[in-house]
């Protein structure tokens, strides 16, 4: 599973067990995205409630939505959400991004171009390393303590500059080898 699904559930185990203050903390877990691969043989919100049985918290699951559906729904609950990507691979994820723009408290798993995306003194409670533990004790921390606001590791306008050069790049390649065709 690429997008770390796995070890967002295992790390719920771990909390569950050797975090409890956190876990009392914890109210809700909202799935939000789009997996269409079975899970444990199971349709994945049968399994993301099967492997929360028993946690205590209420579990909702969001498939098929629009993207200003998310981003509207976790604005709306910024003052009390935290939102996780523990994704297993990534190249620079614009959810990251996203994430700075709503001002929503977010934790990541320290793939790919994720780091670069935030400043080094947020690099520590932000990011985690993608296995249960590492991800368990961030979530705890943030849990127990709250979530200070994230400074990201460049600017907006930067991002913007670095990624339109690479689309524009890319198509103008992609032009020419059509022509060449």
């Amino acid at each position: 599973m690429l997008k770390g699904i796995d070890i967002f559930l295992d790390a719920l185990d771990v909390l569950k067990l050797q975090h409890p203050k956190a876990m009392a903390n914890l109210k809700k877990i909202t799935f939000m995205g789009k997996v269409t691969a079975d899970m444990g043989g199971m349709k994945p919100p049968t399994y993301f409630r099967y492997r929360t049985n028993g946690m205590g918290v209420e579990v909702q699951v969001f498939e098929g939505k629009t993207r200003d559906f998310y981003w509207d729904y976790l604005r709306s609950r910024r003052s009390h959400a935290v939102v996780t990507f523990p994704s297993r691979v990534e190249n620079s994820p614009t959810v990251v991004l996203e994430a700075f723009m709503n001002d929503i408290c977010f934790l990541a798993s320290d793939v790919g171009g994720t780091p670069e995306l935030l400043h080094p003194d947020s690099r520590s409670t932000r990011l985690f390393a993608r296995n249960k533990k590492s991800f368990a004790e961030k979530m705890a921390a943030m849990l127990e303590n709250g979530c200070a606001p994230a400074r990201p590791g460049v600017t907006f306008a930067e991002v913007n500059r670095r990624h339109l050069g690479i689309y524009t790049t890319c198509w103008i390649l992609y032009l020419h080898n059509y022509r060449m065709a």
